[in-house]
């Protein structure tokens, strides 16, 4: 573009315009430069003087006085709407990646469960040109990262919900509360317990906590230094022994805050019944126990049916509903429980385990503080609801109903052993049952009661059992062999007359043979005999 301006005439408003536009901090860069190009040159300063004196282009002068000509300072100032370069990635570009987003990469044959930044770049680069984006291919992370987070998504991160899977759980929720709205009207402004006027009724918050890690550690725990920043707090060696776990079984009484525990190798129904014969020992006979629980099979099992109907009207179960475990106060318990005692615990022993842990109990214990429950207690108005119907309905039906009095609880697999034993031997004599094979375990006699059979004569009632009609029971674990039955069975000398004949290939009488050898038992080599039937290459021993 040829230079065909000289000079221009600023009027003294222009002037006094620009130079205020000069005095503002916050201007920007080329508003400021174009406004010195137009002072510079209404002074008669050439373009070649601007450029130089202000660090820029020659052209950037002549395009500043061009748009000066044309239509004025203001648009010498400013650039036009629309100036620059248009976007590349379209509206469909960007449409088209929150999709693949929004989609796991298992479902494109990738490992992954997620997408991560770089594999994600990665992906859309690949099939970009297959499904018409073909600027996407060359799209870079931080490009995507600003597409993703304009669409306020997050593909590369997760966060967990619980699904109500119940449909009956406000309802059930309703039903709990109002138990907790009984606790609170047990209690007087002041908080001191109310008497029972008549039956009283023991409600507890129970459940399991398993899988407490007995670990020991291979180190001495240095303690904290003071007045020196090598050390604030202990120090420990990271290595560690694993020495088992343990599970606890506990209770909270409501009315009182006491802590009931009950330290056990598993949680299995055994266990439960074992926890609420303790309940029954531990509150005056004639009174209602009332426990609130989850909904683990332990509690509605047949044997845990069993024991309940033996004591009748004596416990009520209040089940929360399915992902309602939140609604057991206990929750709470253990949570502290773990926060106080549990966190980093090292012991040398799962005894110590134990006994620590009734040892917490007992310090929580001399001095309880009853739990309150206030989620949506507001909500509920007693004189509005039937007490006795709400605990009916609560109550598991197939572990406490009448009509189940006369169930029976499942046989216990050592019994199912013993009669599987039964079953494929029916012609044994009592006589012989004690040369039964290793695998079969008999069931243990009650040496509490001196009436109990022992088990040869459970195998002499069982001999009118049909075989073809038995269930025979898939045990499929073995007695482990101790080290005197090891001895016994290997180690002792045996009357091979007394053997049937035992048929081995070549190869395995060379390898018995040369056991033999070793052993030193040469007594045995002459009862070794060639096969003289029809196939060649059999011995007989």
């Amino acid at each position: 573009m040829p230079n065909t301006i000289k000079t221009i005439s600023l009027t003294d408003d222009d002037k006094s315009y620009l130079n205020k536009l000069l005095t503002q901090s916050t201007l920007e860069i080329r508003v400021y430069q174009r406004a010195r190009i137009l002072l510079l040159k209404s002074e008669g300063a050439s373009n070649k003087a601007i450029a130089d004196k202000l660090d820029i282009g020659i052209s950037v002068v002549k395009r500043c006085l061009n748009k000066f000509k044309e239509n004025g300072v203001e648009a010498s100032l400013r650039d036009n709407k629309g100036r620059g370069r248009k976007a590349e990635i379209t509206d469909d570009d960007i449409t088209w990646v929150i999709s693949k987003a929004c989609q796991k990469p298992k479902d494109y044959g990738y490992s992954a469960e997620f997408w991560y930044p770089m594999s994600f770049r990665k992906f859309i680069n690949s099939i970009a040109e297959t499904e018409g984006h073909p600027r996407m291919a060359t799209v870079a992370e931080t490009t995507l990262r600003k597409i993703l987070s304009n669409a306020r998504i997050k593909p590369f991160q997760v966060s967990y919900y619980c699904e109500r899977r119940d449909p009956e759980f406000d309802a059930k929720m309703h039903d709990v509360l109002v138990i907790y709205k009984q606790i609170e009207m047990q209690f007087d402004k002041d908080g001191k317990l109310i008497p029972f006027e008549k039956d009283a009724v023991h409600t507890l918050s129970y459940d399991e906590k398993p899988g407490i890690q007995a670990i020991a550690t291979t180190g001495e725990d240095r303690p904290p230094i003071p007045n020196t920043d090598k050390s604030n707090g202990y120090q420990r060696d990271y290595e560690y022994v694993r020495l088992g776990i343990l599970s606890l079984l506990a209770a909270i009484d409501l009315l009182s805050g006491e802590a009931i525990p009950l330290v056990s190798e598993t949680h299995k129904s055994s266990d439960f019944v074992t926890f609420l014969k303790k309940l029954d020992e531990k509150y005056p006979k004639g009174d209602m126990i009332r426990i609130i629980l989850d909904n683990h099979s332990a509690h509605t099992s047949k044997e845990t049916q069993e024991y309940l109907n033996t004591v009748s009207g004596r416990f009520e179960f209040v089940f929360t509903p399915k992902h309602g475990s939140w609604l057991n106060m206990i929750e709470g318990f253990f949570s502290k429980m773990t926060k106080q005692m549990l966190g980093g615990i090292r012991v040398e022993s799962k005894k110590e385990l134990e006994d620590r842990i009734y040892r917490y109990f007992d310090e929580i214990n001399k001095e309880p503080v009853p739990y309150k429950w206030t989620y949506k207690m507001d909500t509920i108005d007693l004189s509005q609801e039937d007490i006795d119907s709400i605990v009916y309905e609560v109550v598991n039906a197939k572990a406490a109903s009448a009509e189940n009095k006369n169930k029976k609880a499942p046989k216990t697999l050592s019994e199912m052993k013993k009669n599987c034993f039964a079953r494929m031997h029916p012609s044994l004599k009592t006589a012989s049952v004690p040369d039964a094979p290793a695998s079969v375990v008999a069931a243990p006699e009650d040496s509490s009661n001196p009436d109990s059979q022992s088990s040869e004569t459970v195998v002499s009632e069982r001999q009118d059992v049909k075989p073809e009609r038995a269930h025979v029971p898939d045990i499929r674990r073995r007695r482990s062999m101790t080290l005197p039955d090891y001895k016994k069975t290997f180690l002792v000398r045996v009357d091979y007359d007394l053997r049937a004949s035992l048929y081995v290939s070549a190869p395995t009488k060379r390898k018995i043979l040369e056991v033999l050898k070793k052993i030193g038992d040469r007594d045995a080599l002459r009862y070794s005999r060639p096969w003289t039937g029809s196939s060649p290459g059999r011995h007989r021993f």
